[in-house]
């Protein structure tokens, strides 16, 4: 059963049925992409008074109809089974549900050379009513020119991947930044990455970015195999994938991999490691 201090997930498709009184005296993080039904009389759900609960897109919160069938944050019922089916995107805190647009979650923004050309790749895990993004590029990082207008997923819980090739770069130093813009005309920026170009000694960075993924950045093609190894804090190889000829961000896929281990990547003409937690 979930603890305090859990962040507690109802995927899409699954439904959590409560049908008597469960409590937890403390903190909680209630995600719903699925739904949570109320089914029996005095059947309740209360949470710490600090707790979130976020119904996203797709995600309802349902009651069968009677007063007596509670979700509650503190003393506050934000739900009764008497109201009407909570339908996503809401957030919940003590103060009741409310509908809020989720903002897009980036999780990588990685800028990369191949010959002259430079990639710029982005990934979000989370949007909602997102319409485009502009790619834009500067030469002194104040002025600013759009290159690219890529279309949004617009709607999505799922790991999306983006990408725009700027071709034949002839300036020693680019900067880049990602405009989001939503359906109503809103919009924020992602941070300014920077590429210099001709750079051959920039690094291969490392990230864990969500739960059973992980983010490698090529800054330059390497040739050839490339072996990515997962070890754990034992000294022992707990999984290990191979890249051929990478370049740019790769996202590796490692569900099966929970806890502390250093991510090893070992190329003919690049070595790099780093510990990250999965």
């Amino acid at each position: 059963m979930p603890q305090v201090g859990d962040t507690i997930n109802i995927p899409a498709g699954k439904v959590v049925i409560v049908t008597e009184d469960y409590v937890l005296n403390g903190f909680a993080y209630l995600r719903i992409w699925g739904k949570l039904k109320f089914q029996e009389n005095n059947s309740t759900l209360k949470l710490g008074s600090s707790s979130m609960v976020w119904v996203y897109t797709g995600g309802t919160v349902e009651g069968g109809g009677s007063p007596s069938q509670k979700l509650k944050i503190g003393n506050n019922t934000v739900f009764d089974g008497n109201d009407a089916p909570i339908a996503g995107p809401q957030m919940a805190n003590a103060s009741g549900f409310s509908p809020v647009p989720l903002p897009v979650k980036f999780v990588g923004f990685t800028l990369s050379q191949k010959n002259k050309d430079v990639l710029i790749q982005w990934s979000t895990a989370e949007e909602y009513n997102a319409n485009i993004y502009e790619v834009e590029r500067s030469f002194n990082g104040t002025d600013w020119n759009v290159v690219a207008y890529v279309t949004a997923a617009g709607n999505t819980t799922s790991l999306t991947n983006y990408s725009f090739t700027d071709k034949n770069i002839t300036s020693k130093t680019a900067y880049y930044r990602i405009k989001q813009i939503d359906l109503d005309g809103r919009f924020s920026y992602t941070p300014v990455r920077t590429i210099k170009t001709g750079n051959e000694a920039a690094e291969v960075k490392i990230a864990a970015v969500q739960q059973g993924k992980v983010l490698l950045q090529f800054p330059q093609e390497v040739k050839g195999v490339v072996v990515v190894r997962f070890i754990s804090t034992n000294g022992q190889v707990a999984g290990q994938q191979t890249v051929s000829n990478p370049v740019g961000q790769i996202i590796l896929n490692t569900d099966a991999l929970k806890g502390s281990y250093v991510v090893s990547v070992n190329g003919t003409d690049v070595t790099a490691a780093k510990k990250v937690i999965l």
